[in-house]
């Protein structure tokens, strides 16, 4: 995220979502997040709960590659893994990662 301060910033696009231990070893997701106005450079992780609504989000699973697995359920995911959008994945020809 751009430099903290008393600003309101404002999502341009999540465009992965990575599983990582949260506290007590629960697992959570961060999302990596570009900004608008601001370059790609500037793009950050922000954790689930950072997010000021919704929307951003509810966009990104509707059009991320988790398959069959609902993303709510984080026991069907590993930590470490990364959820990328369909169209990001298939411009680099990759699948996910683990």
């Amino acid at each position: 995220m751009p430099a903290a301060s008393n600003e309101t910033f404002y999502v341009d696009k999540v465009d992965k979502a990575k599983v990582e231990k949260g506290p007590g070893g629960k697992k959570v997701w961060v999302f990596h997040t570009l900004w608008k106005g601001y370059p790609n450079s500037a793009a950050s992780w922000v954790q689930e709960r950072d997010f000021n609504g919704s929307y951003a989000l509810d966009i990104f699973w509707k059009r991320s590659d988790v398959g069959d697995r609902d993303p709510k359920n984080l026991t069907k995911f590993t930590i470490g893994e990364v959820v990328q959008l369909r169209e990001e994945r298939e411009k680099r020809g990759s699948s996910r990662s683990y």
